[in-house]
């Protein structure tokens, strides 16, 4: 199994793509703060033409929200009776890079997807 995901490295860049497509991506500043940046699907690259993830955002992360981020991903990551093999509708997508080691994986539409996506929306509203 894998190691879970810390964050012990001064380098690390979560990536993570919920079941429309939106872009989240938190990142690790070389200062020691972290960073969040959302970048919605636009009517233009939507598969409808009309949907809108919104407004995109960037934030500073306080350490708080790095220790709650990496705790869900790690549970995701572990929970490998939820990954999934090829990216489908209704899917999260996930890259994590952490030093020189970098994972991936697909989570299938369901409960703990719903409860992420719930997470990481809450970062869109500060």
């Amino acid at each position: 199994m894998d190691e879970p995901y810390a964050t012990s490295t001064e380098n690390w860049t979560v990536s993570y793509w919920d079941s429309s497509g939106n872009g989240y991506r938190f990142t690790a500043n070389p200062d020691g703060t972290a960073r969040f940046v959302y970048r919605p699907v636009t009517p233009e690259q939507s598969s409808s033409g009309t949907y809108s993830g919104g407004d995109p955002c960037e934030a500073t992360l306080e350490p708080r929200d790095v220790a709650a981020l990496f705790e869900r991903v790690n549970e995701l990551a572990a929970s490998s009776a939820l990954h999934i093999e090829k990216r489908q509708m209704g899917t999260g997508q996930f890259r994590i890079h952490e030093g020189d080691m970098v994972r991936r994986f697909i989570l299938r539409n369901g409960s703990a997807l719903r409860a992420f996506n719930a997470f990481v929306v809450g970062f869109r509203e500060v």
